[in-house]
């Protein structure tokens, strides 16, 4: 049997930061850097995961006890949905051969992890006429990577990744799971997304950190507001209700999270009437919550920012994904672009001694197979 290959693109979110886990609305959009799967069917129940960025493989037996291992790296992930299927009932008849290229740069905070899950699945899927559909994969996905990986994430990532448009971002309601497509009009501007190359080594432990201050946050709101999620709060009933937190850290998450939420429905009422200056001065009030209240930008984040902001034609600017590192996400006049990457790397590499690079990233459609 010959070979079939299969994309997935990484994903940005434009606003909606650390609100996926709130029940919160978001706006993310896949881009055009992508990781490509070739899968080959095999004779025997072999399967062989294999990488053309890490000289890292595996090779083991359908039949065999599917379990995390931490020094695995790169594997965990198709393995946890390779799991996930199993569990599920459906019938992987056959091993196969698994072959991956990446044109995401990992630990950027472009969601290289949501897409190696959801290109196995769906790959899977197609391979052995398993009738899951994009919108399933991304919830078995996502509950993957909070019981097989052990990361406490919502489902904005895995979800964007599959179920992405050309030319449009996604308003995704991370409770119900409801969304709506936003047409990108950006006239003379472009995305350029900005890599700190800064390692993520905070990321896991202050995630699940954040994550229990808007948990105790919630309860406390709880004893008073009948609510099921932090996100359906309005601002208002918030700023009357806030009183509540007495903990300072935790009502400064709470402003972040429900602020944020804000944000977002603004941010889609901008861009669908072509407001784009508006949305650039969302994307920077979101940047500001983030770095004061939700504190998880850093050196490196701040810097990128404020460099972003000193060049001419540069209207919004943001961190995106979880944060400690990862990427910024700018919007630039197409004029303005090669003085954009020039100022800020030379301004970035004065501060904190690292190279940053820079993407100018098209938003392109979800997983899919590719002749």
């Amino acid at each position: 049997m010959g070979s079939r290959s299969f994309v997935c693109p990484g994903r940005v979110n434009l606003i909606g930061e650390h609100i996926d886990y709130n029940g919160g609305m978001v706006l993310p959009a896949a881009l055009d850097l992508n990781i490509k799967l070739t899968l080959e069917e095999r004779e025997d129940e072999e399967i062989v995961l294999s990488s053309e960025n890490v000289d890292y493989a595996e090779r083991f037996n359908l039949k065999e006890d599917i379990v995390f291992n931490k020094n695995n790296r790169w594997t965990n992930y198709p393995k946890g949905v390779i799991k996930a299927l199993i569990d599920k009932g459906f019938n992987i008849s056959k091993g196969f051969n698994a072959r991956y290229s990446s044109s995401i740069p990992l630990g950027s905070g472009l969601s290289s992890s949501a897409a190696m899950e959801v290109v196995t699945a769906y790959g899977i899927c197609s391979l052995f006429n398993i009738n899951l559909s994009k919108k399933d994969i991304s919830v078995l996905c996502k509950s993957v990577e909070n019981n097989f990986i052990g990361v406490n994430c919502g489902i904005m990532d895995q979800f964007a990744v599959a179920m992405g448009k050309k030319d449009n971002a996604i308003m995704l309601n991370c409770d119900t799971l409801e969304f709506n497509y936003v047409p990108m009009n950006l006239r003379d501007y472009r995305f350029i997304i900005v890599n700190t190359n800064k390692p993520r080594e905070l990321i896991k432990s202050e995630y699940n950190t954040r994550l229990r201050e808007c948990n105790e946050g919630l309860l406390i709101l709880k004893e008073k507001l009948s609510i099921n999620t932090l996100c359906e709060l309005t601002l208002e009933k918030f700023k009357e209700y806030s009183y509540l937190i007495k903990n300072h850290n935790i009502l400064k998450r709470l402003t972040h999270v429900i602020s944020e939420n804000h944000r977002v429905s603004l941010a889609k009422a901008a861009l669908s009437n072509g407001f784009i200056e508006d949305f650039g001065q969302l994307m920077v009030k979101s940047h500001i919550s983030l770095r004061d209240n939700y504190e998880v930008t850093g050196l490196e984040l701040d810097t990128i920012f404020q460099e972003a902001l000193k060049v001419k034609g540069c209207i919004g600017s943001r961190m995106t994904g979880a944060g400690f590192g990862g990427c910024n996400i700018s919007l630039v006049h197409k004029d303005n672009s090669e003085e954009f990457k020039d100022k800020v790397s030379k301004g970035y590499k004065n501060t904190t001694g690292l190279n940053c690079d820079f993407y100018i990233c098209n938003i392109n459609n979800g997983v899919r197979e590719v002749l």
